[in-house]
């Protein structure tokens, strides 16, 4: 009799690990049913929306063969660029090596993000993305692709490329914002600390187009693939102070640079 109680201790306790890991969101057993698949549109092949607001996805997951899900958390970062920027196209891109993707169209989180008419999820593929960019090279030796923190340096990358490419706004996926942004203006970069600038909001508009060249060239220049932050909040560190001509820090709340060289 005991060993028959322990028996169903043990089947009622494995079935409640596997129904958690299917019902999570973005788990690692996406329904892949075809009623359910949606293909996504390609980023290069919509008209993008000027002062848009982007979000992206570069975990890198196998999408050739499951299906796009969205993490609760990004959903709400979503969800509330959405909701104060009405006025703005959102997008969250998904970036991969495949042709392309398409996402479960019954996940709790897209569901509720895709009631929002100003919201857009999209796919590109990389060597789209880096073609005729800087950076393309390196990509192509694989640098960033063996690194421990490639999902980080994909992201450092790819959001100044999406920038110089359609202007706007990018924000990571864990970033929630409280009001619009819109008074802040086109251009501004976020600060980590008083000797560090952040890269999880960032905002330009077409007079930072050489500067963010000029970010490009340093990533593929003196990419670190062992820094965690040396391709994105040091990046822009040391990129703002070589645009300014200054060795100071970040102490003020506020700091003005002009984007355009004279």
């Amino acid at each position: 009799m005991r060993r028959v109680f322990t028996v169903i201790v043990f089947c009622g306790i494995l079935f409640l690990i596997t129904y958690t890991l299917l019902e999570k969101p973005g788990n690692l057993f996406p329904k892949t049913s075809n009623n359910n698949r949606t293909l996504l549109r390609n980023l290069f092949d919509i008209n993008v929306q000027n002062n848009s607001i982007f979000f992206l996805d570069t975990s890198l997951k196998d999408y050739k063969h499951d299906t796009i899900t969205i993490h609760g958390r990004a959903a709400c970062a979503l969800e509330s660029a959405a909701l104060h920027h009405q006025n703005r196209s959102i997008y969250y891109v998904y970036v991969g090596n495949y042709s392309e993707a398409a996402m479960d169209t019954n996940d709790i989180n897209l569901k509720t993000i895709l009631m929002y008419e100003n919201v857009q999820i999209v796919y590109v593929k990389i060597d789209d993305l880096v073609e005729n960019t800087e950076i393309e090279e390196l990509i192509k030796k694989g640098s960033i692709q063996k690194s421990n923190y490639y999902v980080e340096h994909f992201k450092d990358a790819f959001c100044v490329i999406l920038l110089r490419k359609y202007g706007g706004v990018y924000m990571d996926g864990d970033v929630i914002v409280l009001r619009s942004l819109d008074e802040l203006g086109g251009n501004f970069v976020g600060k980590e600390s008083e000797e560090v600038l952040g890269t999880a909001i960032l905002a330009f508009n077409q007079s930072g187009y050489q500067f963010l060249t000029s970010l490009l060239n340093d990533l593929n220049d003196n990419y670190n693939p062992k820094s965690w932050g040396g391709n994105g909040p040091y990046l822009f560190t040391r990129g703002v102070k070589k645009w300014c001509g200054t060795t100071s820090n970040f102490s003020k709340r506020k700091h003005s640079a002009r984007l355009r060289k004279t």
